[in-house]
């Protein structure tokens, strides 16, 4: 049994995406050839824990509402104010084919590329842990603790993946000829993206924020006896 304020929780979220696309027909083939381009921007600007978490959990009294009854709480988790802005700019480009080989079957092959482009804080509230690297952006940090401006550090931390292609085949088939039973099927390899409010963790470190939690607080009870 917990006790904690969700508001505010602001997260402003923008995507754009430009895109194109040319076609080309000759023979039993239609070629097309195209690509986009998508941004993604969020502002994170939470408060919600700095209200502090009580949590009742039966440790006293061995009930959770009876601990919340006397005001005897397990621990008490408070933290600071949250904010990030990650963003990403990724490309795509893809190529298609739609071969004709008879008037009963026709295939369909396509190609894209995919690169996997991490996101990156534009206040740089990121960080990563390297075994035996002392920050010299933070130089009070521990050893292992770097961020961006650090040796060998981008500002998204790790590196991204430029070479990851996603290929597509499929099919169509007229099975008698008529126009009236066709057969299809397909297979591909597709990549998903990673939201940028997944960063939200990482903004979540310190030196970018602080948490304070108090186990098992000690609370004094007031006695007053009216004469």
């Amino acid at each position: 049994m917990g006790s904690l304020s969700r508001w505010p929780l602001n997260q402003l979220r923008a995507g754009y995406q430009y895109s194109d696309a040319a076609n080309w027909t000759f023979g039993s083939h239609n070629l097309s050839l195209g690509g986009d381009l998508r941004q993604q921007y969020t502002d994170q600007s939470q408060t919600f824990q700095t209200d502090a978490s009580l949590t009742f959990n039966g440790t006293f009294t061995k009930n959770s509402l009876a601990d919340f009854l006397v005001g005897r709480m397990s621990k008490i988790t408070q933290q600071s104010y949250n904010g990030g802005k990650p963003a990403a700019t990724t490309p795509d480009l893809f190529a298609e084919d739609d071969w004709k080989i008879s008037p009963r079957l026709t295939l369909n092959l396509g190609l894209r590329w995919e690169p996997f482009v991490p996101l990156h804080d534009r206040l740089d509230r990121v960080s990563q842990y390297r075994a035996g690297q002392q920050s010299t952006a933070l130089p009070n940090a521990p050893i292992g603790y770097v961020f961006p401006g650090d040796a060998g550090v981008p500002s998204n931390t790790y590196p991204g993946r430029w070479g990851v292609l996603a290929p597509r085949v499929g099919f169509a088939l007229d099975v008698f000829g008529y126009g009236l039973t066709s057969l299809r099927g397909g297979f591909g390899i597709y990549n998903a993206s990673i939201r940028s409010q997944a960063l939200n963790n990482l903004s979540t470190n310190l030196p970018m924020r602080t948490r304070w939690l108090l186990a098992r607080p000690l609370v004094v009870s007031q006695i007053r006896i009216a004469i």
